[in-house]
């Protein structure tokens, strides 16, 4: 989970500093609306990082795995919504596509061995 916060909270500043560059750089359009939706993205994704890594150092194991099955969802929707959105294919797209999905498919390897984990403790 930390990983998954690191990469939120670069991606959300990114966007959140330089929207237009990072537009540009997945093949979108730019507009001045965009650019605001860019700096609204930006506030959710500095705020899932941090939740995350507040959730990863700090929670109990149930809210643990809550958020786990939660970043899992998040990673595959973002695979799947960098794929198929608007505008060119970048390399930039590519990247967050294999990222998104190599994260969501850590979390579906890793979540059944902690929940094990756990359930051998007690």
């Amino acid at each position: 989970m930390v990983i998954a916060a690191i990469i939120f909270l670069f991606n959300g500043l990114a966007l959140l500093v330089r929207p237009a560059e990072c537009m540009d750089a997945l093949g979108i359009t730019k507009s001045p609306e965009l650019e605001w939706l860019c700096h609204m993205t930006a506030l959710v994704l500095v705020a899932l990082g941090i939740h995350q890594a507040t959730t990863s150092r700090h929670a109990g194991d149930p809210a643990f795995r809550r958020a786990a099955i939660f970043s899992l969802l998040i990673e595959f929707g973002f695979a799947i919504l960098a794929y198929s959105g608007p505008g060119e294919q970048t390399s930039l797209r590519w990247v967050i596509v294999c990222v998104s999905a190599l994260l969501g498919l850590l979390y579906v390897v890793t979540l059944p061995i902690k929940s094990i984990g756990i359930q051998e403790e007690s």
